[in-house]
């Protein structure tokens, strides 16, 4: 909205379009392997969660599944997908 000296208002409308064709990108440290004393011993895990990087501003990474760093692992293979 606009004013001039005579208090006259006046505006316009417009649209910005945003085009972001870079894509984010994932880091994953490395895949780890903890070996477990018995073979049916769960193992307490530690590793770096995921980094996420692109290009818009306030973009954060969430690990949307999957068990967090420190927690006891059952004794079988398990992803940790991140988004």
């Amino acid at each position: 909205m606009l004013t001039d000296g005579a208090w006259q208002y006046g505006g316009m409308q417009f649209t910005i379009l945003v085009n972001d064709i870079q894509l984010p990108v994932i880091i994953v440290r490395l895949i780890l392997q903890q070996a477990t004393i018995f073979v049916y011993v769960d193992a307490v895990v530690n590793y770096a969660t995921a980094c996420g990087l692109d290009n818009c501003t306030g973009s954060v990474t969430v690990q949307i599944t999957g068990l967090a760093s420190s927690s006891t692992f059952p004794t079988e293979l398990l992803p940790i997908p991140s988004e």
